[in-house]
């Protein structure tokens, strides 16, 4: 049941950083390389490992409460409305590779240690900032994994930050 909802919940990853432009062919190829790396037989996972998981979805839990308090303060502004979605799935992926690796899923206590901002565009800026970070957190991460389970879900979460949601918050923060 566990291998079941992994293999759901990669997929659900894939299709949602699948950008709109990307070819049927493209998505094909991307769930077969998920298939693959989910039929790898179950590893075992360092302390370097589950540190960096515990890093990884910390990071994606302050995203998802600071995109909620734009929504709270704002309103369904894009590219917020958006990419809190996309958070959601990022944290089901990581949730995914704990219940994997049988641990214990660490508990989101970001809400109240988010700050609010003043305009839309103050949030662009800092979301800019965040999905920099994001990226330059998962580079560093890949140094201290080897399962490739865990490698494929990082890059694909790095990519996404750096391909769709950095560019979303550069445009709304009238930095492109």
């Amino acid at each position: 049941m566990k291998k079941i909802c992994t293999v759901f919940f990669i997929l659900i990853i894939l299709f949602s950083l699948v950008g709109c432009d990307a070819t049927k062919r493209g998505v094909q190829q991307k769930i077969h390389e998920e298939n693959y790396i989910l039929s790898l037989p179950k590893e075992n996972i360092s302390e370097s490992e589950i540190e960096a998981l515990s890093l990884a979805i910390n990071d994606e839990y302050k995203a998802r409460a600071t995109y909620k308090k734009v929504i709270e303060k704002f309103g369904e502004v894009r590219p917020f409305s958006n990419i809190i979605n996309s958070e959601e799935n990022h944290i089901s992926a990581l949730k995914s590779l704990y219940n994997k690796y049988d641990l214990d899923i660490p508990t989101d206590e970001w809400y109240d240690k988010v700050p609010e901002f003043d305009s839309v565009e103050d949030a662009c800026e800092a979301g800019v900032h965040a999905e920099v970070e994001n990226a330059a957190l998962y580079d560093e991460l890949f140094s201290k994994v080897d399962n490739q389970d865990i490698i494929a879900v990082f890059t694909s979460l790095r990519d996404a930050s750096e391909n769709s949601h950095l560019p979303a918050f550069e445009k709304c923060g009238g930095t492109r």
